[in-house]
């Protein structure tokens, strides 16, 4: 039975490869799903992104890996491989800032780590991504606290 914090193989389409993903989504309707929503993890590890959230050997993985949020996806139950580890209960929190912060559903100024990693980027030049993120704040409600960041504009 597939649950939430299940760490699964997945077989990514081509030219991508077999690799580990974090199964998300609400533990009372995760059964009747046919889609399960997942975040993939790889090796390639970035230069302190607020949004990483890195995983070892303490963690059930064979080697070290960081949650790649911006990959996130709903991919077939039929399709999840054979259970690697169970995500440990303690890194919840950190996969709710990453999946808020790294898919920009909050302002950079709610970010914990953001300053950080904005001067370790402008100290290493070449380093890290070569675009900038925008410089506004994205409007949209901010899951970490529960208020909003600036007032919903209507949907058109």
């Amino acid at each position: 039975m597939i649950a939430r914090g299940d760490i699964r193989w997945f077989r990514f389409a081509r030219p991508d490869k077999r690799r580990p993903v974090v199964v998300l989504g609400r533990p009372e309707v995760m059964a009747t799903l046919s889609q399960i929503v997942v975040v993939p993890c790889t090796t390639t590890m970035r230069r302190g992104l607020p949004w990483e959230v890195v995983l070892d050997d303490r963690d059930g993985m064979a080697v070290r890996c960081t949650l790649r949020v911006e990959w996130i996806r709903a991919v077939a139950r039929l399709e999840l491989g054979a259970r690697i580890a169970t995500f440990p209960e303690a890194h919840w929190p950190e996969v709710r800032q990453a999946v808020v912060a790294g898919l920009g559903l909050c302002g950079r100024r709610r970010v914990i780590g953001w300053d950080k990693w904005q001067s370790s980027r402008q100290s290493h030049p070449g380093t890290g991504s070569s675009r900038s993120l925008p410089e506004r704040d994205v409007p949209v409600r901010d899951a970490t606290v529960g208020t909003s960041a600036s007032p919903r504009t209507p949907r058109r």
